[in-house]
């Protein structure tokens, strides 16, 4: 594969479907940060997958939900080959998020993910 393969964000990386969304909500474990919901399960799949959940409880406007959605996967997809485990991660969003800048989103999600070993050290 390719380097610019390992960094792409296909549709096979993505959590769509409310049954898998479930799955990862009933079987999977959840971590807390101040911004984010972070849930995780083993993936069924032979590679890590990414949902998010951003509410229009979290910012009544979709152009920063989409923002913050566009975001949260880039930050999946530059990481995803540091991931110590095939997980299926699901971040839902509380409010305020919408507010970080980029450099916030990342050292949140990165220091999440470290502290529940998901992502190896540098």
């Amino acid at each position: 594969m390719s380097s610019k393969g390992k960094l792409s964000f296909p549709p096979s990386a993505r959590i769509r479907r409310k049954a898998e969304f479930e799955r990862v909500q009933s079987l999977g474990k959840r971590h807390a940060s101040t911004h984010f919901v972070i849930l995780f399960a083993p993936a069924p799949a032979g590679e890590s997958r990414l949902g998010t959940i951003i509410s229009k409880k979290v910012d009544k406007r979709a152009a920063r939900r989409n923002r913050l959605r566009r975001r949260l996967r880039e930050i999946f997809r530059s990481n995803r080959a540091k991931l110590t485990k095939i997980v299926d991660l699901v971040i839902i969003a509380r409010r305020e998020a919408t507010e970080l800048e980029f450099c916030e989103v990342e050292q949140e999600l990165n220091r999440s993910l470290l502290k529940i070993r998901l992502l190896e050290t540098v």
